[in-house]
Parts: C-alpha cells; structure tokens; sequence
C-alpha cells in the first residue's frame, strides 16, 4: 500500500510542477507581450507628437521549450531589413510629397493664369481708353 501511495504522490508532484511550469511560462509570456505592447504605444505616442524615436523591435511569436534569455547584445548589420509597415509608411510619404507638389504646380499655374488675364484686362483697358481719346 505504502508502494502505491508513493507513487500517486511521486505522479501529483509532477503534475504539480509541470503546473506551476507552464504558469510561470504564461506568466513570461504575458510579460514579454506587455513590454512589447508597452513600447509600441509610445512609438504610437512619439509619432503623435511628432518625435522620431528608434521602432520598437518586436520579436517572432516562435518559443522553442528551452528558457533562453534573449540577448539583445546581438551586432546590427549596416542595412536592416526594411518592414512592410515601414515600406508603406515610405511609400505613403512619397505620395504625399509628389500630391503636394503636383498642388503647388496648381496653385503656381492659376496664379499665372490669374496675372496674364489681369495683365490682358489692363491691357485691353488702356487701349479702350487711347481710343476714346
């Protein structure tokens, strides 16, 4: 009998502490996703105010069972790879950028045409009046 309840006892202990385990691991991972999170609304808040801050770097949802601290340590390379949020943020601005332009180029060809149909008019007046005379 004392057999057996060693080893029910030996089996709960090791629920138990995978238990505990896989807490301890969700608890990480809340953590992680916190801080991640955490971060991204201040970039969020930075653009807002119109402040350029270094993007958050966000780390692949992957989790190997091994527990690993991550080491950010790690050397950058001269060229990072540029994001899809990033590519669209860009390709955004030159839209805006080339919107804006072809608006000035608007805005300088009615101003001329407004002066050349003025200058006309003037033009127009001045010989009305040699006429007249």
């Amino acid at each position: 009998m004392k057999d057996r309840q060693k080893v029910l006892d030996d089996r709960k202990a090791a629920r138990e502490k995978l238990i505990q385990d896989r807490k301890a691991e969700q608890e990480a991972k809340k953590k992680e996703y916190e801080d991640r999170r955490k971060a991204l609304q201040e970039e969020r808040e930075a653009k807002k105010n119109g402040t350029v801050s270094e993007p958050a770097k966000t780390e692949s949802t992957k989790t190997d069972n091994t527990s690993k601290p991550a080491t950010t340590t790690e050397p950058k390379a001269t060229t990072e790879p540029v994001t899809p949020t990033e590519n669209k943020a860009e390709e955004r601005q030159k839209l805006y950028e080339q919107r804006k332009k072809e608006l000035e180029e608007r805005k300088k060809k009615i101003l001329e045409e407004r002066e050349a149909a003025k200058k006309a008019k003037e033009a127009e007046t001045q010989k009305t009046n040699t006429t007249n005379n």
